[in-house]
């Protein structure tokens, strides 16, 4: 998603009554972001002529303030024509919006545009609102999505998350696949384990302490398969992997690349 397109969406999905450039600038003011450009240049930044520069995202990313841009947001999922978002949004149908949930959605697929040195980033706005809505219906603050280690930085993976029901003393082979969609190449990284504090560690084995990724440029992807086995205990369990550079850092704080919850249970 471009700028460019983020902005269309909003201006299709909630018909604000200012002129473009002027709401424009206030869109970046409500996260504390000066738009100091005339009005031809801000008809090339929505009209997609024209896209923010680097210099500008790096200069101005760490005062993205999330807290006024999430209100700002929410004055505008407030006063909206819900099924009309729905539908540009393309939000479940049949429920009422999370104007909470939504309007934070917003805001993180804002802030990762600015995070990102280049001009296209992945769509996360249906994803975030799901996850915002769980977190929101359990009594739980929503989670802010962490900018990547390196600028530019993303991925994308098919299915996130796998769930199986296994016997004791079993072995899983569980494979995925993971997309390099940002601008980085990724040399030297590797998928590093992070278990659940809950369970036991003797529940699953992990075959696999560190998975090692072949360098992998932007827009290619690989597959990775790990293999686990399980014990002599009973017991539910997730497992996520993270991905660390060759200096440990963590490369997507906050995410994980691939995950797998295991229920075990003893068989005749």
């Amino acid at each position: 998603m471009k700028f460019s397109d983020f902005f269309d969406l909003i201006i299709s999905a909630f018909s604000p009554s200012d002129t473009k450039p002027d709401f424009l600038s206030k869109m970046f003011a409500s996260a504390g972001l000066p738009l100091e450009y005339s009005e031809s240049a801000k008809r090339k930044f929505y009209s997609g002529e024209r896209d923010f520069s680097t210099d500008f995202k790096r200069e101005h990313r760490q005062e993205f303030n999330t807290d006024s841009a999430a209100s700002f947001f929410q004055e505008l999922c407030a006063r909206c024509d819900q099924h009309h978002v729905i539908a540009e949004i393309g939000l479940p149908e049949s429920e009422q919006i999370n104007t909470d949930a939504l309007s934070l959605a917003l805001t993180q697929q804002f802030k990762r545009i600015i995070d990102n040195d280049g001009p296209d980033v992945d769509n996360i706005l249906s994803q975030s609102y799901r996850e915002n809505r769980a977190k929101t219906g359990s009594g739980e603050p929503p989670a802010e999505i962490q900018p990547p280690h390196y600028p530019g930085d993303d991925f994308f993976i098919p299915t996130r998350h796998v769930s199986k029901n296994v016997g004791c003393y079993e072995t899983i082979q569980h494979a995925w696949e993971i997309v390099n969609t940002g601008t980085q190449t990724w040399e030297g990284r590797c998928l590093y384990i992070r278990e659940s504090d809950d369970p036991p560690p003797t529940l699953v084995r992990i075959n696999e302490t560190c998975i090692r990724l072949p360098k992998t440029l932007p827009r290619q992807k690989q597959k990775i398969t790990a293999h686990l086995e399980t014990r002599g205990k009973e017991g539910k369990s997730k497992y996520e992997w993270v991905m660390k550079d060759a200096a440990g850092n963590l490369c997507f704080p906050g995410q994980d690349c691939g995950s797998i919850t295991i229920d075990v249970t003893f068989t005749q």
